[in-house]
């Protein structure tokens, strides 16, 4: 019986899961990704779909690393799924009347404010007077967040997390207060932050999507890319690999976003990078045959990156979320001379012990920038709410949907000929490391992520 770890992840979480001879069942799969329809892995830039035998999900032996599509459609017949699907939006902060557009647009299921409000009732939820968790656990989890990459989260956000991820009961109000007392410095730094905003203006969701690469952490060897939709400020994607100037990488990383969310963009905004060249010529060959003014030629635009202000601005949020802590922590591991940024053994052995955890911080930041609510801006074309909700209901705004369904064919021809899969660290370390230290597995934390960066290293200059 061979065991063995993959990783299976949506545009907005991501999960490890142990195999048995390379199956995996399919209940498992729903049971942590409801609405799944399949499981899909790329494979010489082609999208290949994993068969299902016997309820069981036929696993590739080489690959580690599968993509969820999800249904249009749910059993509405199964009560099970439905309760946890509507769970799962309840404790993701939706309103009621958000969460039955939800399960209208994305499972295809009519249910009333007031069936909704019954359903949540018999769960047990409720979000006025309610029983907050145990202080004790509260400011457990909230050092927990503090010292890590989210060290420099405000209240809100603490408060999103704590409700989200460790699924606890609590008030903003008591966020607040418990945070005065762990982090009294950075509750009165944020309070002097005051951002004097421009006017910015998007037809609708998908009529924008603003390319970007994020450098902060490329000293290091972690090389972030990211896209945001102009209007709803959802973020498309947020990968981090060894490059973010390979235009074939870049390339990836589009065509992925378009199939995950079955759309193409009616235009897209990047700086004047060469690492653009290809998706440019991808987007202008998506659109050459629509006839709007936007077509063709006309649906890419390239300038200065301060006017690609959308996700410059989210750049900032990231690197108070999540890239400063890892900023700080490499930097103190070359104060002490632990990591020599000029050795390419050195680099290289970071990206294998870190690079996991550093795209797991950046799924989760995702997860947490789309779900968390916008507030009132000072001008009414900005729209204010939840990014996945303006994305998904823009009618509610007084937005427009500009919907153009991607061809598979087509896309799959342009995986295969215009990109690379990106990679966290090089296949040579990796053979290395299973030579000087076989079997190791990866680390699930940062002190596991530090211990086995320091084992490695010295096991390979022991070889030299």
């Amino acid at each position: 019986m061979v065991k063995r770890d993959i990783q299976i992840k949506d545009e907005q979480s991501s999960r490890y899961f142990v195999i048995e001879n390379n199956c995996l069942p399919v209940d498992t799969l729903k049971c942590y990704f409801p609405g799944a329809r399949e499981l899909v892995y790329m494979n010489n830039n082609n999208i290949i779909y994993v068969h299902v035998v016997n309820n069981q999900l036929e696993l590739n032996e080489n690959v580690q690393e599968y993509n969820v599509l999800y249904s249009t459609k749910i059993n509405t017949g199964n009560e099970d799924n439905l309760q946890s699907i509507i769970l799962n939006y309840f404790q993701c902060l939706y309103t009621y009347k958000e969460i039955c557009h939800l399960l209208k647009v994305n499972h295809n299921v009519n249910v009333s404010e007031r069936k909704l409000k019954r359903i949540v009732k018999s769960l047990g939820l409720r979000r006025k007077n309610i029983v907050e968790t145990s202080l004790e656990s509260l400011v457990r989890a909230m050092i927990e967040i503090h010292v890590s990459s989210g060290f420099n989260l405000g209240y809100r956000s603490v408060w999103q997390r704590l409700k989200t991820e460790y699924k606890f009961t609590v008030k903003r109000s008591t966020v607040l207060k418990l945070l005065r007392l762990i982090d009294p410095q950075g509750i009165e730094a944020r309070s002097k932050y005051r951002l004097k905003r421009r006017q910015y203006s998007v037809a609708g969701p998908n009529h924008l999507w603003h390319v970007d690469g994020h450098d902060k952490l490329k000293k290091f060897g972690f090389a972030i890319s990211g896209c945001v939709d102009g209007y709803s400020r959802k973020v498309m994607w947020l990968e981090v690999a060894t490059t973010n100037n390979k235009p074939e990488v870049i390339a990836n990383y589009f065509l992925k976003s378009i199939l995950a969310h079955n759309r193409v963009p009616c235009v897209v905004r990047s700086d004047k990078g060469t690492e653009n060249s290809i998706i440019e010529l991808i987007q202008m060959a998506l659109r050459f045959h629509d006839t709007d003014n936007r077509a063709g030629y006309n649906s890419f635009l390239k300038g200065k990156s301060t006017a690609n202000e959308r996700i410059e601005k989210y750049w900032k949020q990231l690197r108070n979320h999540t890239t400063e802590f890892y900023m700080r922590f490499f930097k103190t591991m070359q104060q002490s001379g632990e990591f020599d940024a000029s050795n390419n053994v050195h680099v290289e052995c970071l990206r294998f012990c870190f690079g996991p955890l550093i795209q797991k911080d950046l799924t989760r930041s995702l997860r947490e920038w789309n779900e968390h609510r916008v507030r009132q801006q000072n001008h009414p074309k900005s729209p204010c709410g939840i990014p996945n909700i303006i994305y998904h209901w823009p009618d509610r705004y007084g937005g427009k949907s500009f919907i153009k369904l991607p061809e598979k064919e087509k896309i799959n021809k342009l995986f295969k000929e215009f990109t690379v899969t990106p990679k966290l660290f090089s296949d040579e370390i990796k053979t290395i490391i299973d030579l000087v230290q076989p079997g190791l597995k990866m680390a699930n934390n940062l002190e596991e992520a530090y211990v086995n960066f320091k084992n490695i290293v010295v096991k390979i200059e022991l070889l030299k």
